[in-house]
């Protein structure tokens, strides 16, 4: 028996059974007073606990970074900005973006970009002059919708047509 576990002691499928009869077997001693073992089963308790309060401690940064995430994607949106260019081009069509992005409960209310983005895209890709080309079709549909944005701020705005990328 003894040879057998020490041949299949790393084998995955054995190692977790093995470990948990071993485990088993000490905390039975340890509960049946045995000295050595009392003290090893108070040195896995606390190694268990060491490795809890960090998965925790972990836990809890990583919800705080998505927190400071989230907080600053909000403030972001609110000002009218982002790095997305086609959520930007949106964003340039709203007149209250923080009004307008966020519900009354401050949740995000994403489906106002998705509506407006999915039918563009849809017309930009059955136009007669979207490329066939991936990169190209991307391109001419980053510019379809930047001059869709720029007729939507217009009209908004009352002025004549501005595109952002229009140079002088």
């Amino acid at each position: 028996m003894a040879q057998w576990r020490a041949q299949n002691w790393e084998q995955p499928e054995t190692a977790d059974a093995f470990r948990y009869e071993m485990v088993a077997g000490r905390l039975q001693a340890a509960a049946d007073g045995v000295p050595r073992a009392v003290e090893w089963a108070w040195h896995w308790f606390l190694d268990l606990a060491a490795e809890d309060a960090q998965a925790l401690t972990e836990q809890q940064m990583i919800a705080s970074q998505r927190a400071d995430i989230a907080a600053h994607n909000r403030a972001e949106i609110c000002a009218g900005r982002s790095n997305n260019a086609r959520l930007q081009a949106f964003l340039d069509t709203l007149e209250d973006p923080a009004g307008e992005m966020y519900g009354p409960d401050g949740t995000f209310e994403g489906w106002k970009y998705l509506v407006w983005i999915s039918p563009l895209i849809g017309e930009a890709e059955r136009s007669s002059k979207c490329p066939r080309d991936p990169r190209e079709r991307e391109r001419f549909a980053y510019q379809f919708v930047q001059t869709a944005s720029a007729r939507q701020r217009a009209a908004r705005l009352g002025g004549p047509l501005h595109s952002p990328d229009a140079q002088a």
